[in-house]
Order: C-alpha cells, then sequence, then structure tokens
C-alpha cells in the first residue's frame, strides 16, 4: 500500500472555485500519517500542487514532529501557478520541482513520476524525459502517473525499474485491467491510483452527493455526472451480495483492485484513520478464494456473484 496525500492536504481555491477534496485540519491530517505509519505504510504519494503546497507542509511537520521518514513518491509535471496546477513538462520546470522537494523534505525522492501529461507525450518525448531526468535523479526510480489508459500503447517494455501509476476501480476496470496487464508483461510496476472511484464505490449513489462539503472539488460535478457514477458504481456492486457480507463497499473495491495480480501497490487517500479500517479488511478479503474468482470474472466478464460472509 502507499499512502496518497491528496485527501489530508486540506482545501484550496483558485478563481474561486475549490479544488481540493474539502477541508481536513492538521491534527487530522497527522493522525491520518500516524495510523499509515503503525500499519507498515512507508511509501507516500505527494505533489507541490495538493492543497494549494499545504499537503508538503503537513508531511513535512509530521516527520519533523515524530522523527519517522516515508520513502517519498513526487508528482512532478503539474506545479501551481497562479494558484492553479499547470503542465509544466520542460525538465527545468521538473528539475525546479525536485529541488523545491529536496529543501522541503531535506532528501531526495524515492520515485518520481511525471503526472498528468498529454497522449502526445508519450509519443513524442517520454523517452527522452525520462533519459534526461534520470542524470538528474540517478537513484530515483522513474515513472508516470496517468489517467490515459491509451498511454499504454506508447510505452516501451523496460527492465523492471519504470513505474505506471494508473487510475484503477471498478468503474473502469475493464480498460484499467488490460493497462494493467499490458503494462505489467512489459516488465513495468504497476501501481492502481483511485481504487474508490474518487469515491463513488465506497456509499451509495445519493449519500455519497451529500457527503460532499461545499470546499471539495467534486460539488462541481454536474448531477448527470454523479448520477452517472452512481449508475456505474450499482452495477459494479451488484456482482457482490451485500445482504450476506459484514465488508463495506469501500473494502471490497478497495479489495478488487488489490486482487489483481497485476497490480504492485495500491495508493489510498483516506482522510481520516478510521478509513483504514476498510484497507485492512480489503487485506483480509483478498485471502478470500471464491472473492479473488469473482473479481476476475468481472475483469473479464460477468458469470457468478459473490456471496461469502465475513
Amino acid at each position: 500500500m502507499v499512502l496518497g496525500t491528496w485527501g489530508i492536504a486540506g482545501p484550496y481555491s483558485a478563481d474561486n472555485q475549490p479544488c481540493g477534496y474539502g477541508a481536513v485540519d492538521e491534527t487530522a491530517a497527522r493522525a491520518v500519517l500516524d495510523a499509515a505509519w503503525v500499519r507498515g505504510i512507508r511509501q507516500v504519494d505527494t505533489t507541490s500542487s495538493y492543497g494549494g503546497g499545504e499537503g508538503w507542509s503537513r508531511l513535512r511537520a509530521w516527520e519533523e514532529l515524530s522523527g519517522e521518514r516515508f520513502q517519498l513518491t513526487i508528482k512532478v509535471g503539474r506545479p501551481l501557478v497562479d494558484g492553479r496546477p499547470v503542465s509544466r513538462l520542460d525538465l527545468p520546470s521538473i528539475g525546479a520541482e525536485i529541488a523545491d522537494a529536496r529543501a522541503t523534505f531535506g532528501r531526495s525522492p524515492h520515485v518520481v513520476l511525471i503526472k498528468d501529461p498529454t497522449l502526445a507525450w508519450f509519443m513524442t518525448d517520454a523517452e527522452a524525459t525520462w533519459s534526461q531526468l534520470q542524470c538528474l535523479e540517478p537513484r530515483a526510480t522513474l515513472g508516470v502517473a496517468t489517467h490515459l489508459h491509451e498511454a499504454r500503447d506508447h510505452l516501451s517494455s523496460t527492465n523492471g525499474r519504470r513505474i505506471a501509476q494508473i487510475e484503477y476501480h471498478g468503474i473502469n476496470r475493464r480498460a484499467a485491467a488490460r493497462t494493467a496487464a499490458n503494462l505489467s508483461g512489459k516488465g513495468w510496476s504497476v501501481w492502481a491510483m483511485q481504487p474508490l472511484a474518487y469515491g463513488f464505490l465506497a456509499r451509495d449513489g445519493d449519500q455519497q452527493r451529500q457527503a460532499f462539503g461545499a470546499d471539495d472539488w467534486r460539488v462541481r460535478l454536474s448531477p448527470e455526472s454523479c448520477a452517472g457514477f452512481a449508475r456505474h458504481a450499482a452495477a459494479f456492486h451488484a456482482g457482490f451480495a451485500f445482504g450476506q457480507t459484514t465488508y463495506t463497499k469501500a473494502a471490497v473495491a478497495l479489495a478488487f483492485v488489490l486482487s489483481d495480480p497485476h497490480v504492485d501497490r495500491v495508493v489510498v487517500g483516506p482522510k481520516a484513520p478510521s478509513q483504514f479500517d476498510d484497507v485492512d479488511a480489503a487485506l483480509v478479503l483478498c485471502q478470500d478464494d471464491e472473492f479473488v474468482d469473482r473479481c476476475h470474472a468481472l475483469r473479464t466478464g460477468p458469470e457468478g456473484v459473490w456471496r461469502g460472509a465475513a
């Protein structure tokens, strides 16, 4: 597991529009970092833009207070410009972000991922960027964080020292599973992000809509978009008989991604320590052979319903 810090970075806005995941005070953020460390999570996923920069400050403060150090995975290529993330994929800009990370945390990052590049970048600039970046950070593992599943067709085979962080959850399961298998076969380490589909797989659609605060970017989603997410989430969860299981929907959604043998790590972004209960349950659930078989069927075909009980 990798701890994503978008949820605990705090709210921020640009052009009077919410851009973060809503209010989480610094005490609560520290409690999440404490809970992750206690569970043995040692890799943290962060970028300079989370919380309008507050995410880095909170992580640094926790490390100073606790005396512990996470392995840093930083995403570069979308720094804050005038309060809003903007694509900056040239080497000087990327180098400036890495230098900022070194200055903030007092060490070099363990992993550097290019964040959300365009499809054209994969086709023309990816290999050159990684080659130049490896000279800048020779000890770091490099890779990309992308929501574009079609990018898999433009990534070459690697020697195992490249990471592809992809959006993978029960809603986009068919495309994500193909991407994970394709990249794993090429030697990439596959990290799954957004396993709860921006929270829509964690609870019923009407409950999800009510859960968004006014400072949460998801309030900008149209009612039609929310309804679409909710409809696809319901279709995914229909493959599991919740009347006969005590597992939460969030735990099932996490376990679904964890059960894919082509996924090496899953990035989770809890906003409260209690949400780690779903992570713990998901790890147990992945040991249920019938559940794992059902997950495989959902990635490849609609057969069967899982009816196991906790």
